[in-house]
């Protein structure tokens, strides 16, 4: 599945905002492809600070009593997995987990930005019966 670099924005294209909100940036941070950014951001009028860099996972995150727990990536190794996720693309979720060598037992997907109801948080508790672990974004 390809990305429409156009500049159209959701629902059309991938992006948020229009091209011409990068005038009002003073810095923008690439985090995908640099050529097809590079066409993106020329005429956008203003050339704001440029970074580039890429989003790899670093831990798994927990909430036990009340705080947020990091835990290794590693506990994913041949475990059973539900995934969850509300994400416009997410196959670099299940690409993180296969790459650990976590099985994918069920998925459940939502819409991009979904707010989950207790109708959903029923489906996912159904859907997590045999699995280890639920893993979501």
């Amino acid at each position: 599945m390809g990305c429409d670099w156009s500049g159209w924005i959701i629902p059309a294209g991938p992006f948020r905002e229009p091209r011409d909100a990068f005038r009002r940036a003073d810095i923008v941070l690439v985090t995908g492809s640099r050529e097809r950014w590079d066409n993106v951001l020329a005429g956008s009028g203003k050339t704001p600070k440029l970074f580039y860099g890429s989003l790899r996972p670093k831990a798994l995150l927990t909430r036990e009593e009340g705080r947020w727990r990091e835990m290794p990536l590693s506990l994913l190794s041949r475990a059973k997995i539900l995934a969850v996720c509300a994400i416009a693309d997410p196959s670099p979720l299940y690409q993180m987990i296969k790459e650990w060598d976590g099985e994918i037992v069920d998925v459940v997907e939502f819409s991009d930005h979904h707010s989950y109801s207790i109708k959903d948080w029923q489906r996912i508790n159904r859907a997590a019966r045999d699995v280890e672990q639920i893993i979501t974004t």
